[in-house]
This record gives structure tokens, sequence and C-alpha cells, in this order.
């Protein structure tokens, strides 16, 4: 069993989620990896879905982006208004130049303002990270 499958016991993945399998090659290779904890304002949680499936705005659009190894999107089960999103990236610049593109076409304005909760809408956990094998 790797550590997805542990953790999607908690969570169960939305629509928009994008498999990708356990283990691989990346033994020696560092990553960055962001966990997003996003808790929507209640009634505007299907249409913050909607946006991560739009094809042109949403998610599809950070995996096309330079760098990017990897985005999944998870709902909590116990809460349906906190989505998570796991990034990998190829390295902290790939998305700090990603973010900033998300900056200057106003999406994370719209993200922050129109879906999530003023207060603790949002958190990230991020850092390098290396693979060390499946448990």
């Amino acid at each position: 069993m790797c550590i997805r499958d542990r953790y999607q016991r908690r969570v169960r993945g939305t629509e928009s989620q994008q498999t990708m399998g356990c283990g691989g090659s990346q033994e020696a290779q560092e990553r960055h990896h962001l966990v997003l904890t996003l808790t929507c304002q209640p009634d505007k949680r299907p249409d913050l879905i909607a946006l991560f499936n739009d094809p042109k705005e949403g998610l599809a659009k950070t995996a096309r982006f330079p760098g990017c190894l990897a985005i999944r999107a998870f709902e909590d089960q116990e809460n349906l208004d906190v989505l998570y999103l796991y990034e990998e990236w190829d390295t902290k610049e790939s998305q700090s130049k990603y973010m900033a593109m998300r900056g200057e076409t106003g999406f994370l304005k719209t993200l922050t303002q129109d879906f999530l909760l003023t207060e603790g809408g949002l958190a990230i956990a991020e850092g390098p990270s290396a693979f060390i094998g499946n448990v």
C-alpha cells in the first residue's frame, strides 16, 4: 500500500482528480510538494468545483503549466466545505512562476475573495521532498 492509498481512505477524489501511480523512478530526485487546504463558503462549493473543472482556467491549466508534475483534488468526507489540493512541482521556482501567473490573471484574487472563507479559508503546507519508497 502506498501513502496515497492510506490518505485516500479519509478523503475521496473529486471528478477532477488526476490519477498518478505510486512508486516510480523518482528516488533521488528532489521535488517541491504542496498541500493546500481550502475551506469554502458553504454556498460556494459547487461553483468552486466548477471552476476547478474548467478546462481553460481550472486545474487543467495548472497541470499544463511547465514544471507541474501532478495536481490532485480531494474533498473531506466529514466536512464537504473543505477541499484539498495536492501539487507536485519539479522545483520551487516553477511553482513560484505558476503562482505569479495566477496572481497576474486575477485567479488568486477570485479564489480567495469569491469562494473561500475570509478567516482560515486557505492553509498551505509546502516544502522540498524526495521520494523515499512505498510503504
